[in-house]
């Protein structure tokens, strides 16, 4: 399995990765993984749920600077990945614009293995001529590396129409024994722990801190329309990104009370954060397939107010 990110790193992809992988692993299976040493004090091999991790060097220049999750591996890694290939009976890789995924499906291809794409994202439409040309020439590899695939996977029907690709779909799937809806004393009990108000609806973010492509500023601007009306809604923020001074800045400038910003959370603690929530706010701008931020929510029984993306 191909991946461009892993746990501890926090997303979708990774978090749908590591379900699969481990699930597959109990089933008896010998199951392998290839992603990014990011962040960089994670062990270059690890063995996790039964699940054998490799991480390569790689620099997280792009979602660092700009809040587009895209790293760029080592030359060397590559000779990494060719071996993991050249072992194994079949390559699955998580999107196929990463260049990771790309040449684990020309390997697979050179080895006569077959090999699966899932794709999670929706053909992307920033307001950046820039990022547009970038976005094109991303789409250029990743046709190119689908023509090289047995089998293509998507995590939703509009995630293959988008970008004009036949395959089968496979809905992204959730916990429901971890996101589950909490009894009346546990919603308390978690609420006393964050310092929420017992009395406030609480309306919870959980994603990436970007404004290019999650709507973070979407949100900004929803909540002091909020405050200034005086209503009795509290926001939750959870979760990390290029754009977290920016979110800290504009909270402290607009002098937003009802909001407690919680800053990167550990995927495991995510949970008790939706339980504690009585309502789940997603401004998503651009590229998403089936978010599964909106399904956990959904799990949990909350409602769940999100923007349409095209």
């Amino acid at each position: 399995m191909v991946t461009h990110y892993w746990l501890p790193h926090i997303g979708g992809v990774e978090t749908v990765a590591y379900e699969q992988a481990r699930r597959i692993a109990v089933k008896g299976y010998d199951v392998t993984v290839f992603a990014s040493r990011v962040p960089r004090n994670t062990p270059e091999y690890s063995e996790e749920d039964h699940v054998k991790v490799f991480r390569a060097p790689a620099i997280n220049l792009l979602e660092d600077k700009f809040g587009i999750p895209y790293p760029i591996f080592a030359f060397n890694a590559l000779n990494t990945l060719r071996e993991l290939v050249r072992r194994v009976d079949i390559v699955h890789v998580h999107e196929a614009f990463y260049h990771s995924s790309y040449f684990a499906l020309n390997y697979a291809k050179k080895y006569g293995k077959p090999s699966i794409v899932t794709m999670h994202i929706s053909k992307r439409k920033f307001g950046s001529t820039i990022l547009n040309l970038a976005g094109y020439c991303l789409d250029l590899i990743e046709r190119d590396g689908l023509r090289k695939t047995s089998l293509i996977i998507g995590v939703s029907r509009k995630t293959l129409n988008s970008k004009g690709v036949k395959g089968i779909v496979l809905y992204n799937g959730v916990d429901h024994e971890k996101f589950r809806p909490p009894t009346p004393k546990e919603k308390e009990k978690l609420r006393r722990k964050l310092g929420i108000p017992p009395e406030r609806m609480v309306a919870l973010y959980v994603g990436r801190i970007a404004r290019i492509s999650k709507g973070v500023d979407i949100l900004v601007e929803a909540m002091e329309i909020l405050e200034k009306k005086g209503s009795n809604v509290f926001f939750l923020i959870a979760g990390g990104g290029v754009d977290e001074n920016w979110l800290r800045r504009e909270i402290a400038l607009r002098k937003l009370r009802n909001v407690k910003y919680l800053g990167q959370v550990e995927y495991r603690s995510l949970p008790e954060i939706y339980m504690a929530s009585d309502i789940a706010v997603f401004p998503y701008r651009t590229g998403e397939g089936m978010p599964m931020t909106l399904l956990e929510a959904l799990s949990t029984g909350l409602p769940v107010v999100n923007t349409r993306v095209k």
